[in-house]
């Protein structure tokens, strides 16, 4: 669907490019080519139905032959600068005209970003759902992969972290550079737009180079891209030396769309960060939080399945901000007390002995709600489960739960148990 109408011939001249998407279309050229070819597309094309709107019509020019461009296409479209125009919501003018252009589609990201905040009032984990999902980086990476690197992605950065402590608690910079790493690192997934800008931008542009073979003539010749060069100088991404070489070598290959450069980049870039970090964290206990973090299926409580009432994974205010500020290291706490379970202990402010505290009757609670999720799962599994039923054919030994109806997969076939399967449920 993108490049020229298949009949070519029907249309009078050359011109330097000739593309269209369905039933929108750009043609460059010099001007009487141009004028030429649309007059006779606006003939044949109104045969098939397709008639031009003047007023979504724009004619890109130099700006000092504005009066006779228009004279010349008979007010077909509205005559403007070829320094500052905007194709498909990215601005394809000179430097001058990007900057001023992204900074007023980043200040209408942190409005919306901010906005976020208000939400956090009611329900902190519903904002920070919605400000890992549609804020942020989100937000930026359409303009990320248009215009590369700008300090504007900056400040949206800004505004998403200050959002979050707002929400939920205020960071130090070690917790901030967690915050941003993904989930997979013991992070909360609020990935930067500026350190991944120029990765965007360059591997969008090199991935689409072959289509320039089919949408610009033979005759046109196209300069060197000045935006690539100078978001490969960009100062952020010339502290990832190991990153930057393997975009480098990417940029050496023959790239073809939907080869997911950036996502490959991207993951190399958030690795090195996150050992960079690592390697700064000294004490034993931030690195245990660490591993704890990294662990599979141990960070599903961050971002529940939406619009799915019955999965119980919405927390409450409380309960998200204390998962919060545990995730962070942060103090649950305002002074450390003799813990009421066991009565011997210091409870201390981080949590640290209150989460692992076996004593008293709420390790029992803990048990009981553990076994009845499984149970739950079991019964929508159609596993026929049971509590508490006696096993291994005694009447002394209970299972917690019993499965009676457990198919097994093999290799060949899948086969119904002859053996019910016991599952006790154990707190360490």
């Amino acid at each position: 669907v993108l490049g020229p109408p298949d009949d070519t011939n029907t249309f009078a001249g050359d011109v330097d490019l000739h593309s269209w998407y369905l039933d929108d279309g750009i043609v460059g050229g010099d001007a009487e080519t141009v004028s030429r070819l649309v007059t006779t597309f606006a003939e044949v094309g109104s045969s098939f139905g397709l008639c031009l709107n003047p007023r979504k019509c724009e004619v890109v020019c130099d700006p000092s032959s504005g009066d006779s461009i228009t004279s010349l296409f008979g007010g077909l479209g509205s005559a403007i600068s070829w320094s500052n125009w905007v194709l498909l919501g990215s601005p394809c003018g000179d430097e001058g005209s990007r900057g001023p252009f992204l900074e007023h589609a980043m200040d209408n990201a942190i409005r919306r970003t901010q906005l976020v905040s208000r939400v956090g009032e009611i329900d902190p984990h519903v904002a920070f759902a919605l400000l890992r999902l549609c804020c942020g980086f989100s937000l930026a990476v359409y303009y990320m992969r248009g215009c590369g690197p700008s300090p504007h992605f900056a400040r949206l950065d800004a505004a998403s972290i200050a959002t979050f402590e707002q929400c939920v608690s205020p960071v130090s910079e070690a917790q901030l550079t967690q915050l941003q790493l993904p989930i997979r690192h013991g992070g909360f997934g609020l990935r930067p737009a500026a350190p991944f800008a120029t990765v965007a931008y360059c591997t969008s542009a090199h991935s689409s180079r072959q289509f320039l073979e089919v949408l610009t003539s033979s005759s046109c010749r196209l300069s060197a891209d000045p935006i690539m060069s100078s978001s490969l100088r960009d100062a952020s991404f010339q502290s990832l030396p190991s990153s930057r070489q393997q975009l480098l070598d990417y940029l050496n290959t023959d790239a073809s769309p939907g080869d997911h450069a950036q996502r490959m980049v991207s993951r190399a870039i958030e690795d090195q960060l996150a050992d960079d970090w690592l390697a700064t964290l000294s004490e034993q206990r931030d690195k245990a939080r660490i591993n704890s973090c990294r662990r599979d299926h141990s960070s599903g409580w961050l971002l529940p399945r939406p619009f799915e009432d019955h999965i119980e994974g919405w927390l409450s205010p409380a309960e998200f901000t204390t998962a919060c500020r545990l995730r962070l290291g942060q103090p649950v706490a305002h002074a450390a007390t003799l813990c009421n379970t066991c009565h011997t202990s210091t409870a201390d402010v981080f949590g640290d002995h209150s989460l692992t505290c076996m004593k008293g009757g709420h390790r029992s609670r803990v048990h009981d709600q553990i076994r009845d999720m499984i149970f739950n799962v079991a019964s929508m599994a159609l596993m026929n489960p049971r509590k508490e039923d006696p096993c291994f054919g005694t009447s002394s030994k209970r299972s917690d739960i019993t499965l009676t109806n457990v198919h097994r997969a093999r290799s060949d076939t899948t086969t119904r148990s002859a053996n019910p399967v016991a599952i006790d449920v154990t707190l360490t």
